[in-house]
């Protein structure tokens, strides 16, 4: 195992919605590198993390010469990211995390990583996408969007490829190539940032909805996402996280009105909720449940700072109109859900 250390004598200046967020002292760039696309019959070979100390930008690299140091670089990157309440990506929400943590799981390393806030830049394009003139939200496509020229010229694919040449014949030219590819993916990713100029976020995304109940004489946090909440055939489908409990055992609901399952040993849990769906007198589409159903009123959700008297109709509250998701609405409305299923 290699371990490079970079100190680049630089300041990262934060767009101004991502400062309120959170400062330069408390997140994370992450990027990996791997044998393959599979968790499970793939290896982690190269993790690369950046990261703000003093005005300097500290970029480390971990490195594994050959699959079987897998675990020494997943420990020692534990080492630091566990330092860290907010990380950056890009596409690392359905790769680099979950990858990560398969690996952690698979060499049978404690992964206590789940409640960190994640901001995975493709997701927030993807999201905004018809703000930026963009033909692809490939990672160098919107680097050259911003004026970022990179020095290498592989792809992710490439470095697969070269770093199983290099563990048959060890050579330092192949192992440079690899490791600037990784070092660029996370440098330039930190300058990256500045695309935040050009589209909106908001801290709920970041943050997500933290839930907070009393079970078994221990305090759960559920934490959800905007990400993890859609509507599909008719349901309104939730999945979010919590903090991994190897002695609680598996809480399944299923009632008239909700499907709730929640497996604490990996900390997953999903709720499904069935909607109506109409037309508003102004032609809009909806879809709605009705408040009665679950013995809820309105003045529950007065309080929020989120609340709009057109979200309720007598004792209809929507949950989508035209295509607006409410997610703030639907936080209020999980919050109950959750605080009445472990009151039972």
């Amino acid at each position: 195992m290699k371990i490079k250390t970079f100190e680049v004598e630089d300041r990262t200046i934060l767009p101004k919605n991502l400062e309120e967020i959170f400062n330069t002292t408390e997140y994370c760039v992450i990027d990996i590198e791997t044998t393959g696309l599979s968790r499970k019959y793939h290896q982690v070979i190269l993790i690369g993390i950046l990261y703000n100390a003093n005005n300097t930008i500290i970029l480390k690299q971990f490195f594994a010469e050959n699959p079987n140091e897998e675990i020494n670089i997943l420990r020692e990157f534990s080492n630091i990211f566990r330092n860290f309440p907010y990380v950056i990506t890009y596409n690392g929400a359905t790769f680099d995390i979950p990858f990560l943590k398969e690996r952690f799981i698979f060499n049978k390393l404690e992964w206590n990583f789940d409640n960190i806030k994640h901001i995975d830049i493709l997701q927030c394009l993807r999201k905004e996408k018809k703000q930026l003139p963009l033909e692809n939200f490939k990672l160098k496509t919107v680097e050259r969007f911003v004026g970022i020229n990179r020095k290498d010229t592989i792809s992710g694919k490439d470095s697969v490829l070269l770093y199983k040449e290099y563990v048959k014949n060890p050579s330092p030219s192949v192992e440079k190539t690899i490791l600037l590819h990784n070092y660029e993916d996370i440098y330039y990713l930190n300058k990256l940032l500045t695309i935040f100029d050009s589209i909106s976020i908001e801290k709920y995304d970041i943050i997500g909805k933290e839930i907070i109940v009393n079970y078994n004489s221990k305090k759960i946090n559920f934490n959800v996402y905007p990400k993890n909440i859609l509507i599909k055939k008719g349901f309104l489908h939730i999945k979010g996280l919590t903090e991994s409990f190897k002695d609680i055992l598996d809480v399944i609901y299923y009632g008239s009105n909700f499907n709730f399952e929640w497996h604490p040993y990996n900390g997953e849990f999903n709720i499904e909720i069935p909607l109506f769906e109409g037309y508003l007198s102004t032609g809009e589409k909806c879809s709605y449940i009705n408040l009665e159903n679950f013995n809820l009123s309105k003045s529950l959700f007065n309080k929020s700072d989120y609340y709009s008297e057109k979200y309720f109709i007598n004792k209809l509250m929507i949950l989508k109109l035209g295509e607006h998701l409410n997610i703030h609405l639907i936080g209020e409305l999980l919050s109950i859900i959750l605080k009445s299923i472990f009151l039972k």
